[in-house]
């Protein structure tokens, strides 16, 4: 049973001026009751049976979900400025790696590319990973000491289960994912809505494919997906799993409640954990700044940096109470760009300064509350980097300003590299390298998994990236696990 309630006040907001000082909250609107004694959640009064969306608020058009967005700072000419303290030889080495690349488009629809143009299986070793028995009081570094680097370049890798089980709309775990797993022990999964056809067949479908990983050894995977509330929501946009959608989240940020945000996370949670799931990509920590802006819109929860971080935390604090790792994403931020980097390439015209003041703000936010895992979008910031390389690419968007400058010490995962922002201008091979060199922890649906990861294993054994800078990210990401599903 999912209790919810949701208060929903009318609010003006304000662009970047801390909230509760310019502008803020107006006044209580109404409230909606959610109810789920059967699984099923109580539309609002006045609310259409079966919509699951949250009431607007006043002076709100009704279905929009949108709040006219402010102005975080002045953009500027947009002109490109030299990075502080930045090396040139970023923009010169990455952008001498460029290769052009076509595919189908990961997008928020769910939809999948077909991997049947993958690398055949042939040009990978014909050799099984031998695993070792896992235990929640394994030692860490033991195990990457005595691991392969094989097994250890996996664990950085998340996919569809399609990537490796060998079928373009995969519903149920069987022989042939076991026998991907054996060879290719990823990291973990993500699942879209073609996977997810009911709450018996999903709990099935992950309980067996968690016990794939158990019975043959290897460290259990992440269960991901993408439930945000709103038009991104795999399970909830599915009446066959009768649970209410959220709405948006930006709904949510006009109430300006942090409780509001703290129920999201406790009731995503709790539907996501008693499927089988253990991660979510979700809270969104966008800040919500340009009208034009067509990938965000109504999932940010606002446009006041100091709101939407106050939200994304509470909501962050609740799922992973829930049982659930939250993924904040995207950063450095996508709210103020135009492009969409499903598409194509996406960038923001503002300066590091700028980001610190805005952008920023709820990421560092969640970094201070303990935050341990962010995705990093394809969103390159020339003003801050003198280059267009994406910041999933970047060394000092991921490492000099995420790292050292947010401090933060989780895992960074990347946005799905079968988007255009990327597959435009680099094959999957070149792509995770640079992103592994970069800073990236997990590298998120490369188009050709087999290409990706053949390709990481030749340069760390040509020098490329280094057997350290491995066993880096393998150790965030087995500490991860260890505090929430090993």
């Amino acid at each position: 049973m999912y209790i919810l309630l949701l208060i929903v006040f009318s609010a003006d907001i304000t662009g970047c001026g801390k909230y509760g000082e310019a502008g803020g909250i107006a006044h209580q609107d109404q409230v909606v009751a959610i109810d789920g004694g059967s699984d099923q959640i109580a539309p609002a009064e006045g609310q259409e049976s079966g919509s699951g969306q949250i009431a607007p608020a006043e002076g709100q058009e009704s279905g929009s979900g949108q709040i006219a967005p402010a102005e975080c700072q002045e953009s500027g000419s947009g002109q490109s400025a030299s990075a502080e303290g930045q090396n040139a030889s970023e923009s010169q080495g990455d952008s001498s790696s460029l290769q052009n690349s076509t595919t189908d488009l990961e997008s928020d629809t769910g939809e999948t590319p077909d991997n049947s143009g993958s690398t055949a299986l042939n040009d990978v070793e014909d050799e099984q990973i031998t695993p070792v028995p896992v235990s929640p009081e394994m030692n860490i570094e033991d195990w990457i000491m005595t691991h392969s680097l094989e097994e250890k370049i996996a664990q950085m890798f998340i996919v569809t289960p399609e990537a490796i089980g060998g079928d373009t709309a995969l519903a149920a775990a069987g022989p042939e994912l076991e026998q991907g797993i054996v060879k290719y022990p990823v990291g973990g999964f993500i699942y879209f809505a073609h996977n997810l056809q009911s709450p018996v067949q999903t709990s099935g479908m992950l309980d067996t494919t968690k016990d794939y990983y158990t019975s043959n050894g290897f460290i259990p995977p992440f269960i991901s997906v993408d439930e945000e509330g709103g038009t991104v929501a795999r399970i909830a946009n599915n009446p066959a799993f009768g649970v209410a959608n959220m709405g948006p989240m930006m709904n949510v940020g006009a109430t300006g409640d942090v409780n509001v945000a703290a129920y999201a996370g406790t009731y995503l949670s709790a539907y996501l954990k008693s499927l089988g799931f253990n991660m979510d990509m979700a809270p969104v920590a966008d800040v919500y700044t340009n009208p034009s802006n067509t990938v965000i819109g109504n999932r940010a929860f606002g446009s006041d940096p100091y709101l939407v971080a106050e939200m994304v935390v509470a909501e962050m604090a609740a799922m992973r109470a829930g049982g659930v790792i939250p993924v904040v994403k995207h950063f450095p931020g996508h709210g103020a760009t135009e492009a969409d980097s499903h598409y194509g390439y996406a960038s923001t015209a503002s300066t590091l300064d700028e980001l610190l003041a805005c952008e920023l703000v709820p990421f560092d936010s969640a970094v201070r509350s303990g935050c341990q895992c962010i995705m990093a979008g394809h969103i390159s910031a020339p003003n801050v980097t003198g280059s267009e390389v994406p910041a999933t690419l970047s060394s000092y968007m991921l490492t000099s300003v995420l790292r050292n400058r947010l401090g933060f010490r989780g895992v960074i995962i990347t946005d799905a590299m079968n988007m255009g922002a990327v597959t435009n201008q680099y094959d999957s091979a070149t792509a995770a390298i640079l992103s592994i060199n970069a800073g990236a922890d997990v590298i998120l649906m490369p188009v050709d998994f087999y290409a990706a990861y053949n390709g990481v294993l030749q340069a760390v054994n040509s020098g490329v990236i280094s057997e350290e800078r491995i066993n880096e990210s393998v150790r965030r990401i087995l500490e991860l696990k260890k505090n929430f599903i090993i």
